[in-house]
């Protein structure tokens, strides 16, 4: 499939409280992140959790079934760094 994400984990710029300065300013300082993966030509980025940095979220540009499809039967996922 070949889809590709950018990997924002770890990095407390990118997990903040946004909604409060795109009020004021217009645009959020983190759209930015969003921006660069896109220029990259990336499908979405990961990012880590604000109130739980344990956890991650992932944000898709483009949630068609040419990117997200079931492969398989789901299984529990560990992650390495837990």
């Amino acid at each position: 499939m070949g889809s590709r994400l950018v990997d924002l984990r770890g990095r407390p710029d990118v997990s903040i409280v946004w909604q409060g300065i795109r009020d004021v300013q217009g645009r959020s300082p983190t759209w930015q992140f969003s921006d660069e993966a896109r220029a990259e030509g990336a499908d979405g980025v990961l990012y880590s959790s604000r109130s739980r940095p344990e956890l991650s979220h992932v944000v898709l540009f483009d949630p068609s079934p040419a990117l997200i499809r079931t492969d398989a039967a789901a299984t529990e996922w560990v992650p390495s760094y837990s």
